[in-house]
């Protein structure tokens, strides 16, 4: 098990279903996945790099998450901003210019 900061433990997974992931995945995240201690759970190796300026992250009382499968972050993105503002659709669709 190696260390990305004090608190955060990881470890490589390695395996023929890892294998298949990142060859289909491969386009996103060629890093690999690893298991992070705490929770215990499986992420994309690339979160390493970015550990630390994530738990440093300050959030605000009025900030929003969006959370969504990927490539759906978008659509859900807009929608949610519609629902919040009482958008119609008009006024998203001149706002994209679409």
């Amino acid at each position: 098990m190696e260390e990305i900061n004090q608190d955060l433990k990881y470890e490589v997974l390695r395996g023929p279903l890892v294998d298949k992931f990142i060859t289909a995945n491969q386009a996103f995240h060629d890093d690999g996945i690893i298991k992070v201690w705490p929770p215990g759970c499986a992420i994309f190796a690339e979160f390493r790099h970015h550990a630390e300026k994530i738990r440093k992250f300050t959030v605000k009382e009025n900030d929003v998450w969006i959370v969504t499968y990927p490539k759906c972050g978008e659509w859900n993105g807009k929608n949610s901003c519609s629902e919040m503002n009482n958008c119609t659709k008009q006024v998203l669709h001149k706002e994209a210019n679409i």
